[in-house]
């Protein structure tokens, strides 16, 4: 018998659209159909830990260290475990062509553009809550190995006549 003979056409429909499904003949396992679905963003990283209900949600700290499911998934970290919060971000201050610079790098989860927005914001005083993104300028991007789901991304702000500064990071769920 001649098992090689290609399946007939399967029309896989009826996913959102930022849900991909690929069927694949497997010729070397009796001609065996595979579906593999792969949903993008929150709901295909989430079941990778196991957890689903209450526990799943954007809010909820199921281990707990302190940080929600929804933080663990922005700086990559694993929301069962405590000791893994995900990659920090970070801040010196450079000094490039004569001028000083305040520089930020943080993790950016590559692709995540329609679903998160990350925002790199500044400020010269911690009491005055003036934080803003204006003169926070992005100026490089690397892919963390070895997996390539984030990427560091580098910002600078001119400290020309200002005597300190402050970074932080604000990320939206679009």
């Amino acid at each position: 018998t001649n098992l090689t003979t290609p399946a007939p056409t399967v029309n896989v429909t009826g996913f959102a659209p930022e849900v991909t499904a690929v069927v694949t003949q497997d010729v070397g396992n009796n001609n065996m159909v595979i579906l593999s679905i792969t949903v993008p963003g929150y709901a295909g990283w989430i079941p990778q830990y196991g957890l689903s209900g209450p526990e799943a949600e954007w809010d909820a700290d199921y281990e707990p260290d302190g940080e929600n499911n929804f933080y663990e998934y922005v700086m990559g970290g694993d929301p069962t475990n405590a000791a893994v919060k995900g990659y920090v971000p970070t801040s010196t201050l450079v000094e490039d062509g004569g001028t000083e610079y305040m520089e930020y790098v943080y993790p950016r989860r590559i692709g995540s553009g329609a679903e998160l927005d990350y925002i790199p914001e500044f400020a010269t005083d911690l009491s005055l809550g003036d934080w803003s993104n204006i003169g926070v300028v992005e100026i490089d991007t690397e892919t963390i190995p070895p997996e390539g789901v984030y990427e560091f991304v580098t910002n600078r702000v001119d400290m020309t006549g200002i005597p300190e500064g402050f970074m932080k990071l604000t990320v939206d769920q679009l």
